[in-house]
């Protein structure tokens, strides 16, 4: 969850689902999106989306998208996760310019 009006984001983890990590986002130091393409040619393709940052020195992925299968570049599956991806991106940087 991210708080853009007071610059702070709040997060869950999937294997401690019962505590909460709420930190400035001005500790973000950096926030990317990796499409995880790899292959080339006709074998060109991803089985995850996400987004990372850096907080602290340690880096969180959110997947946007992940499956058991390689799906192509331009499917529609990867090209929603990739735009996810990108939005969070713009929102942690929108809450990094509010936080104190």
């Amino acid at each position: 969850m991210i708080d853009v009006e007071q610059g702070k984001i709040g997060l869950i983890f999937y294997w401690n689902p019962f505590k909460t990590y709420e930190f400035s986002a001005s500790k973000v130091e950096k926030a990317w999106v990796d499409d995880g393409k790899s292959g080339s040619g006709f074998l060109e393709g991803s089985s995850r989306v996400s987004f990372l940052m850096l907080v602290d020195g340690i880096k969180i992925r959110v997947d946007t998208f992940t499956s058991n299968q390689r799906f192509r570049m331009n499917d529609n599956y990867i090209l929603t996760g990739i735009s996810k991806a990108d939005m969070m991106v713009q929102t942690i940087e929108k809450a990094r310019k509010k936080a104190k």
